[in-house]
Formats: C-alpha cells, structure tokens, sequence
C-alpha cells in the first residue's frame, strides 16, 4: 500500500488503517488515515534506549561518511 507523507487525505476506499496499523487513539488513526506512516515511529518505540542512540549513531557515521566523499569530489572538481 502506497503512503505519502502529503497532508491531503488518501483517497482510497480500500485503505483501513485499523487493519493495517494499531490504533493507538483518535489522533494516531488521523494520522494513518492523512497517509503518515507511522513504521519508523512503532520500530523506535520498540527499541530500547540504548539501542536507538546506537542507531543514530551509526545513521550519523553514515551520513559523515557520505558528506566526506561528495567534499572530497568536489575538492577534486569531479563532483556536483
């Protein structure tokens, strides 16, 4: 099932999201149904806290990682 972060409503009959996703109150199924997809929401609650911060770490090595590279093309005149 497609989702869009886009703030119009979905438009599609066949989307349930009490079906698809838990309900966790009113506003968390007006969410559901704006099309926001709540995944990466429910997967960090899960983990603990020591555990997400070893995740942002990692995203944030990741990211250092690429910005070297594209800064380093550039330097060399190979890049955007």
């Amino acid at each position: 099932m497609l989702r869009t972060m886009s703030p119009v409503p979905i438009e599609d009959e066949v989307f349930d999201p009490s079906k698809e996703m838990p309900s966790f109150g009113p506003e968390w199924d007006h969410a559901l149904r704006m099309g926001i997809d709540t995944a990466m929401l429910l997967e960090n609650a899960r983990r603990t806290p020591a555990e997400r911060i070893q995740s942002l770490v990692a995203h944030n090595r990741f990211v250092w990682r690429v910005h070297q590279q594209t800064h380093a093309a550039e330097l060399a005149g190979i890049g955007p």
